[in-house]
């Protein structure tokens, strides 16, 4: 699945550049640049080092004094690069052709040979057919010539069903191990219109992506025989839509790293059935995979399921014949999760340990790990996730799949900022775990949305101002105006903000239409830190402690103000070599400096194992802290009939930090008032979003201070204070006619003005729990009685009330909405007759008290009596009746059995509907229809249509 940074990427990659400027200074671009976007790193036994990815234009891959230009033939095409060990440019070599893209996706380096994995994406100009093929592509690693006698020309292929994409490989003993994933095959349902129409399916028949291990003899490219079926191993038997990331091989195992989604408890698969119309959205869900595997591999693979639930797993099979080695995990399998959103993505053996790195939802962090069956037992209905994660490392037993108990808690250890972090790729070597990938490394407070609640309402310390359309919204981003409806835009015309960052446009949800919950929203596009930054762990192997001798914390990181991060890592004769994409043209790294990455999207960094390259441990910073714009609010004259309650205005800052030092990782604030004539309340002065009010107009300078524990900044606020003036009703309000009839409509209507000149709302509650808006409008009633209609009148600061009365008579209104029966006229009861009724009833007060009420329902001659109880239900041997409350109304819904209705009174005739044995197939009937709650009676009829087959009538 696409995540939340693999879109932004995405949408970055398409916004770059395609000129590339050569400049003199490229000469001597330190560390070596990479052309393209890079997925996946492999280092030779003399220290060369090798990348894939691929790439869209016109490249120069040596952008120094001998320029390599290479031109895609395809839409993109896949590109290998050799550096040499010193660091100086080899070669590069492109595979692709038209009409197709072809990324490389995983790499390694063997016996004189390179071997790459990936997916040649192939469309058909003529029959509109696309194929999709899962490569691997042999080069010699001194020339990077095509190894002609591997596979067809250098290319071996493999699809599957329905397509297939590489991701990663391993060789050893003479065979080249690719994984990857096998996409759905949806040939059985698009061609069958049974399945696309049917109200219900059984959820087994949809197909699933599933992870394969491919056998290829590392010399001809041919599929090994042995392995698997016919060199090819599937974990099909893998609960959901599977993908295998990562492999290695270890003492004749191999291990495969990977994700899984589990759609099964998806709430329209419940009990293992589709509902209608559902089908498509499944599809939608599980489709957009292939999209993600032909992206770069150096995007984040962590899903967020709002459905379902994302688990990462190793599977240990038997590398010469390709079974499951039982004895690890559960038959095979070691499943890493539960009920969490958890990504599998690089994966090394070493040591007799298995280790796994990826990413974890924050709610809640996977403490422990599970391990389940390939078919786990179901998990609770999913809740939706936070959009924060964090780094883990998994370590198991390679021959168990048992957790390390020494290494970090219970066999995982964890790292991570404030949001979006995931590990992506690691490598292990003399007693160090080193790890790569991305993270956020801010945290931001305020910025450009407004925390809302899922209802709509404006929240902020516990205050609820009063839910009215377009009254309350978002206040303005920094530098930049709200318009009426809530949604924002940076509209200002200043590059520079009042951050002094650039500005950029934002948009924030419409708040009529319900918000988002957040208290810690990141601003995408600047600060400090990015988007997100590379970074290398270096971890002890056996404890999972942080090395604190690398960059005196165990974390060097590397990135500028846009989105960079780490995809591959490799460790030779003390170096710490790692790979990864860039799109900051303001990269740093520790000691090494800035570099600029202008004309370039990815690079190559050599690191000390021992030091992590200098820089010494992350240096921390105060916040930065913006305290929001100034603002105009009122006082207003009525305090009981305030409309935002005791509070005038609502403060929303914008708080920056690095997140250091952590612990605790947090930000403290607190707000004051510097000067102003009077008092000020804040709601929760401690409180980043808070509310607050003014005793006296005037002027007032509110300061916010923002604390990480060590250091601290501050900044100010101007808050310019009137006072309100309340609407004035001029006339009304009136009620035309003034005693009606039920459900006849009624004119009310009401004039006002405002003394300083505000809009005015207009609303009006007419005493039945039904509402009104505007000065003029109609209502019918439903029920007769006595009713006081209250006006409302408000400048969105006071409001004026005033009210009239309305005289209501005649009969309540009631309605049978539905009826749906099926008779036996013979008088025998059998399974699936009886009777549903469902109406509406317009004639109970609003506070009803249901406990202890007698309800009497009679349809045609089908009676029963009920006594509800105090959450209006009821039920006997006749059947069940419910109310509940319904807007202005009351709905009710009643089931009578078969024995209530199918009892002939006149020898097999008619029966206690009053319907008639007819011979005719469809019959039209009206059923007189009474209801009796408590001492209140409603009648009505409906009108049916049933037909008659073997004495059987079924209608509604």
């Amino acid at each position: 699945m696409l995540t939340s940074r693999t879109l932004r990427i995405s949408l970055i990659l398409s916004a770059v550049a395609a000129s590339t400027v050569l400049r003199a200074e490229d000469a001597v671009a330190t560390p070596p640049v990479i052309q393209g976007y890079v997925a996946a790193l492999a280092v030779d036994a003399a220290g060369n080092r090798y990348v894939t990815g691929s790439f869209y234009d016109a490249k120069d891959f040596n952008p120094g004094v001998g320029a390599d230009i290479k031109t895609p033939a395809g839409w993109s095409d896949l590109f290998v690069t050799k550096f040499n060990a010193d660091g100086s440019y080899a070669w590069t070599q492109t595979v692709g052709a038209a009409d197709s893209s072809t990324i490389g996706a995983g790499i390694v380096a063997a016996n004189g040979t390179l071997y790459v994995t990936g997916e040649q994406f192939i469309w058909d100009q003529s029959t509109y057919d696309a194929t999709e093929n899962a490569i691997v592509v042999a080069f010699d690693a001194a020339t990077g010539a095509l190894k002609t006698g591997f596979g067809t020309d250098g290319t071996a292929s493999y699809s599957g069903a329905a397509g297939a994409t590489g991701l990663a490989l391993t060789v050893s003993g003479g065979v080249v191990y690719a994984t990857g994933e096998l996409f759905p095959d949806w040939s059985a349902y698009d061609n069958n219109p049974l399945l696309q129409t049917a109200a219900s399916i059984v959820a087994a028949l949809l197909p699933k992506s599933n992870t394969f291990v491919w056998a290829l003899d590392a010399a001809s490219g041919a599929s090994v025989a042995g392995f698997g079926t016919s060199g090819v191993a599937t974990l099909s038997d893998i609960t959901g839509n599977n993908a295998g990331r990562s492999i290695a091989a270890a003492d004749g195992s191999l291990f495969v790293g990977g994700s899984l989604f589990d759609f099964s408890n998806i709430l329209p698969l419940a009990g293992g059935v589709i509902k209608p119309g559902v089908v498509n959205t499944i599809a939608s869900l599980l489709t957009p995979k292939k999209a993600a595997s032909r992206s770069s591999g150096a995007t984040s693979r962590i899903f967020f399921p709002y459905w379902g639930t994302q688990n990462a797993f190793i599977a240990s099979l038997d590398a010469t014949t390709g079974a499951y080695n039982t004895g690890f995990g559960t038959s095979g399998i070691k499943q890493f999760g539960g009920t969490d959103s958890v990504s599998g993505n690089g994966l090394a053996v070493s040591g007799g340990v298995v280790y796994l790195t990826g990413g974890y939802t924050k709610l809640p962090p996977p403490t422990t790990t599970t391990t389940a069956s390939k078919t786990p037992t179901a998990v609770n209905s999913p809740t939706t996730p936070s959009v924060n994660s964090d780094i883990y490392v998994l370590a198991v037993n390679e021959s168990t799949g048992v957790e390390v108990s020494t290494f970090g808690t219970a066999g995982v250890t964890t790292f991570g900022r404030q949001f979006d972090d995931e590990g992506v790729a690691l490598a292990v070597d003399s007693g160090t775990v080193y790890v790569t990938g991305g993270y956020g490394d801010l945290t931001v407070i305020g910025g450009f949305f407004y925390p809302q609640n899922v209802s709509g309402t404006a929240t902020g310390g516990g205050v609820t101002p009063a839910s009215k359309p377009n009254k309350s919204g978002p206040p303005a981003p920094i530098n930049s105006t709200a318009n009426v409806n809530g949604n924002q835009n940076n509209t200002s015309s200043s590059p520079i903000n009042a951050f002094g960052l650039p500005n950029s446009v934002q948009s924030a949800p419409n708040t009529t239409g319900g918000g988002i919950v957040s208290d810690l929203l990141p601003i995408w596009w600047y600060g400090g830190g990015g988007i997100s930054d590379a970074f290398v762990l270096a971890l002890d192997a056996g404890t999972g402690a942080p090395k604190t001798s690398f960059s005196g914390d165990g974390l060097q990181t590397f990135g500028g103000s846009d989105a960079d991060g780490g995809v591959g890592i490799a460790v030779y004769n003390g170096s710490v070599i790692v790979a990864g994409y860039s799109f900051s043209t303001d990269n740093g790294i520790g000691g090494l400096g800035t570099i600029d990455a202008t004309g370039f999207n990815a690079f190559l960094l050599t690191l000390d194992t021992a030091t992590g390259g200098g820089g010494g441990a992350e240096v921390n910073t105060a916040p930065i802290v913006h305290a929001g714009d100034a603002q105009t609010v009122k006082i207003p004259q009525n305090k009981t009939t305030a409309i935002n309650g005791d509070y005038q205005a609502w403060l929303a800052p914008t708080i920056i930090d690095d997140g250091l030092p952590n612990p605790p990782g947090t930000v403290t604030v607190k707000w004051e008032k510097v000067s102003g004539p009077g008092d000020v309340t804040f709601n929760s002065a401690t409180d980043a979003f808070t509310a607050v009010s003014f005793s006296v107009p005037g002027v007032y300078v509110l300061k916010i201070t923002a604390s990480d524990s060590v250091l601290s900044a501050s900044d100010t606020t101007t808050i310019t204070v009137t006072q309100n003036h309340a609407p004035v009703i001029d006339s009304g309000p009136t009620a035309t006619p003034a005693t009606a009839a039920t459900a006849q409509n009624i004119s009310f209507t009401a004039a006002a003005h405002d003394p300083d000149g505000d809009d005015l709302y207009y609303w009006w509650d007419f005493g039945d729990g039904g509402y009104g808006s505007d000065a003029s409008t109609t209502y019918a009633y439903q029920a007769p009685g006595t009713y006081t209609v209250t006006l409302h009148v408000d400048d969105g600061t006071d409001e004026t009330i005033a009210t009239v009365k309305v005289q209501i008579t005649g009969n309540p209104i009631f309605s049978v909405d539905n009826l749906n029966f099926s008779v036996d006229f013979s008088g025998k009861p059998h399974s699936g007759s009886g009777m549903t009724l469902k109406g509406t009833v317009g004639g109970l007060p609003k506070q009803f008290n249901f406990s202890g009420v007698t309800v009497t329902l009679n349809a045609g001659g089908a009676q029963s009596t009920f006594t509800l109880d105090k959450s209006g239900h009821a039920k006997s041997t006749q059947g069940t009746f419910a109310l509940t409350h319904k807007g202005k109304n009351w709905g009710f819904t009643a089931k009578l059995a078969s024995s209530v209705i199918d009892a002939s009174s006149d020898g097999n005739t008619t029966n206690a509907l009053g319907l008639s044995n007819t011979n005719v197939s469809k019959v039209s009937a009206s059923v007189p229809v009474t209801l009796s709650i408590g001492n209140t009676n409603f009648s009505g009829d409906k009108t049916v249509q049933y037909s008659i087959s073997n004495n059987i009538a079924k209608g509604k």
